[in-house]
């Protein structure tokens, strides 16, 4: 076998075994999130259900953040929670269906003491979050967070906070279904 054929062959197989590498984490998740109970208001965030790890754009080979939601009580509402080990933060949401209000409402707390309750809505194949964020010291901020799916199977979701009535872009995160997610 000439060097050439030798060297195409390793980069077909190596080629091959990172597309089967990023496929089966894709796959996996898909194949769990369909097994799950949610009610016909709730059945838009399927795509979310599952485990995700998340990195900062700025740095997108370190997993900075575990993310998973959770079908609970019966497809009435999902869990959303967070962690970043590396900044010893937790925080879980609730998302369910406000049926007074007739809309996806959410509300959340951070172990530093941040609550955050608000709507969700989708527009032009984005999810996004809008409300109000209870500092511990009692202050009050607008916020906003998209979340958008890409065609490699990642999801990118980006904060904004309201200041003196201008969006100010935050962070943010890339998602890759976690691997293994159950």
């Amino acid at each position: 076998m000439s060097l050439e054929r030798a060297t195409a062959a390793v980069r077909l197989t190596v080629g091959v075994a990172a597309l089967v590498l990023t496929l089966v984490p894709i796959a996996l998740h898909a194949a769990t999130t369909q097994e799950s109970a949610l009610i016909p208001e709730l059945e838009i965030l399927r795509p979310f259900l599952g485990s995700w790890d998340g990195a900062l754009d700025v740095d997108p080979d370190h997993v900075w953040q575990r993310r998973s939601w959770i079908p609970i009580l019966k497809g009435q509402a999902i869990r959303d929670t967070r962690a970043v080990p590396e900044a010893d933060f937790e925080a879980e949401a609730i998302v369910f269906f406000d049926r007074e209000e007739g809309v996806v409402s959410y509300i959340g707390i951070t172990d530093n003491g941040y609550v955050t309750r608000g709507e969700i809505t989708f527009e032009g194949g984005e999810f996004m979050q809008m409300g109000d964020q209870i500092m511990p010291d009692g202050v009050m901020r607008t916020t906003r967070t998209t979340c958008r799916f890409m065609d490699d199977g990642t999801m990118i979701e980006r904060f904004w906070s309201l200041e003196d009535d201008e969006w100010q872009a935050g962070h943010s995160i890339i998602y890759m279904p976690t691997l293994g997610d159950d």
